[in-house]
């Protein structure tokens, strides 16, 4: 039967597209967490790292720390540790599979409204498959735009139920729905004005719409009190929006700062916006020098504001004057323009100039437009009957092999910047996480010229300079660092980061005073703070005060349960102190977690030696000088590994972060 025909078509269409995104996503799964946003949700966030934990489904409903008060986001990072922990490609698979989700509501949801398949498998393949699309999937931190799109696309089917058979349960439905939307990211609230564009098209619960043949074809407004009851019906949601959009702005002022007047002028604000309307535009259709961070210009030539305007006027007035014969034209192009509105930098929150990810779901309105517009042009000519779908064809697999190129960049955080260096100018963000990473692979003066070159392009970039201080305490410039750590505090006072490396460097000169009130000052911005209370210990202990570092130590093992360098101090606090056995253990603890720990084999020998397990002892010396051929205390201890010379053993190490 006909009905039976259709149901294989939509199985078959979900399944095409269900295996188009594994395909061209597969490689997501080897792909490295960056470092970039990612440790604040995931890698480096304490209550995250817990799981799900009482403590921290608690903090997901109150924190606002990242300017976004999104529990549920928070709490599907926390779902992710839970099964997966440190694997990155498990957080990736649940991005993956979200999207995934997305795409197949979003052509279901079109097919009911429409009654038209293959034009609504056309719009959700190339939602699937765009390269812009490749951030929102591909970075971790970035759960908050596929979750919020999950809800979003689910609210949509919740209020086509509600179309077809009103009730309260169903409004409501559509009400908490949303609300998840909204707790997951802010930037849904623009929700309940797409819901009015759907009564006009393809809904029809409002205004008259030409038939097929140019026939008025009107649909009664069946539980509604004409166009006022259809806005009266949005109220509720419209509250929920005004209420979160507040808060957000609170949040993020709070947090990060909005950009002033002085420092971005309305003026330029506005010519901003209307400019990225048209950039965005431009990169939906040629998805080329795509970038994880695009710095803003800061200025806009008047010109190009005023071309951008002319432009989007035309285009606005063309599809109104398309109204009554073509109203998927102005409900698409309106849908672009609204949904992208909050992020369009009239308030700048934050320096990036535009962002791949703010176009997860305003991308729709103009694939509503391409799909259904190009399907009307092509039909007109008596050869077109087949070209709107082998059009569509084309451009899926167009923005397919787009995806797959640009989805390569996102391997590690030295490929994904050095990328963004090539693409755009000036990018102090790239050029300071590109040093980030080089810095962590030990390439110290690559990274330097890395940081120098952000402090040339923005002097107050406060990672730059703790960043810079970190390379040259690496290379034994403790005083000259804290220079840099000092300024970074200069221009961010809450700055934790920089308070403990601070500590560090003091340490280093055994100014160990000074450095106990730099680390409990860090402590006191951020409480649960490991790397502080390690750093607390190891003070404590060069002082002999061994019973007070070991609970600084156990306290940082309790946040950060697999921290090799506090197992490896409490374990060398319990040897130092007369508790071999149990410092043993804590080498033992260390070792687990990481086979190949120079420092733990050490102490570890030394303490069995102590012990006159000399055997045993002497293979972990063995196994240090095998790991680091150069390593000369491990040499003398092997020649010193027998009952007589026991006293010539170095105690174990402890080591600051």
């Amino acid at each position: 039967s006909k009905s039976e025909k259709m149901h294989r078509q939509i199985i078959l269409v979900m399944i095409c597209l269900t295996v188009l995104l594994l395909m061209v996503y597969w490689d997501l799964q080897e792909q490295d967490f960056i470092n970039y946003d990612d440790p604040t949700y995931v890698t480096e966030n304490y209550y995250v790292k817990a799981g799900l934990s009482r403590e921290g489904i608690s903090w997901a409903w109150r924190d606002t720390h990242t300017g976004y008060w999104h529990p549920l986001t928070w709490l599907s990072h926390m779902a992710d540790f839970q099964l997966f922990g440190m694997r990155s490609g498990g957080h990736h698979w649940s991005s993956l599979l979200l999207h995934i989700a997305n795409t197949l509501i979003l052509f279901h949801i079109f097919r009911l409204m429409t009654g038209e398949p293959w034009k609504s498998a056309a719009v959700a393949g190339m939602f699937a498959l765009h390269p812009l699309h490749v951030e929102s999937v591909a970075w971790v931190a970035e759960r908050k735009n596929v979750l919020s799109a999950f809800f979003w696309m689910t609210t949509l089917w919740a209020y086509i139920r509600y179309d077809r058979h009103p009730s309260l349960f169903r409004y409501s439905l559509v009400a908490v729905l949303f609300a998840a939307g909204l707790l997951s990211k802010p930037m849904v609230v623009t929700l309940p004005f797409v819901l009015l564009l759907m009564d006009f098209w393809p809904l029809q619960r409002i205004g008259v719409v030409a038939g097929e043949a140019g026939q008025p074809s009107r649909r009664p407004l069946r539980f509604t009190m004409g166009r006022r009851g259809l806005v009266m019906e949005k109220v509720p949601l419209l509250l929920l929006s005004f209420a979160v959009s507040g808060g957000t702005i609170w949040a993020v002022n709070r947090e990060e700062g909005l950009a002033s007047l002085d420092v971005i002028s309305l003026g330029t604000r506005l010519a901003h916006a209307l400019v990225s309307y048209v950039v965005y535009l431009g990169k939906l259709l040629w998805p080329v020098k795509l970038a994880v961070f695009y710095p803003h210009p800061m200025q806009v030539p008047l010109w190009q504001g005023l071309a951008a305007a002319v432009f989007l006027g035309v285009l606005t007035c063309a599809c109104l004057a398309q109204l009554r014969r073509k109203p998927y034209l102005i409900v698409g192009w309106l849908w672009y323009l609204g949904v992208l509105f909050p992020v369009i930098g009239i308030l700048q929150a934050g320096h990036q100039a535009m962002a791949d990810r703010y176009a997860y779901l305003p991308f729709i309105g103009v694939f509503i437009m391409i799909v259904w517009g190009g399907a009307a042009f092509l039909n007109q000519f008596p050869w077109g009957k087949m070209c709107p779908g082998a059009a569509a064809l084309v451009l899926i697999v167009f923005f397919a092999l787009c995806t797959r190129y640009q989805l390569s960049y996102w391997d590690n955080s030295i490929r994904l910047f050095s990328r963004a260096l090539a693409v755009t100018e000036r990018n102090w963000v790239a050029h300071n996480n590109l040093g980030a990473a080089l810095l962590k692979e030990g390439k110290i003066q690559a990274a330097i010229q890395h940081f120098e070159a952000v402090l040339r392009i923005k002097p107050d970039y406060t990672y730059a300079h703790n960043n810079m201080g970190l390379a040259l305490t690496s290379q034994g410039s403790t005083a000259e660092a804290q220079s840099f750590y000092l300024e970074a505090l200069r221009y961010r006072p809450n700055f934790v980061e920089a308070y403990n490396n601070i500590g560090v460097a003091l340490t280093d000169r055994e100014q160990y005073e000074e450095a106990v009130t730099y680390f409990r000052k860090a402590l006191h911005y951020r409480p649960h703070y490991p790397e502080a209370l390690n750093n607390l210990g190891y003070v404590h202990a060069r002082q002999g005060r061994y019973s007070e570092a070991i609970r600084f130590f156990d306290d940082a093992l309790r946040l950060k349960p697999d921290y090799v360098a506090a197992w490896n101090n409490a374990g060398s606090a319990l040897a130092q102190s007369g508790r071999t056995e149990e410092g043993i253990e804590r080498f033992r603890r260390a070792l687990l977690i990481a086979p190949d720990d120079v420092m733990a084999h050490n102490n570890m020998g030394i303490a069995l030696a102590n012990l006159g397990r000399y055997e045993a002892a002497g293979r972990h010396f063995q196994e240090v000088v095998k790991i680091d051929p150069h390593h000369a205390e491990a040499r003398k201890n092997l020649a010193y590994r027998s009952e007589e010379h026991t006293s010539e053993l170095q105690s174990p190490e402890c080591s600051s972060y």
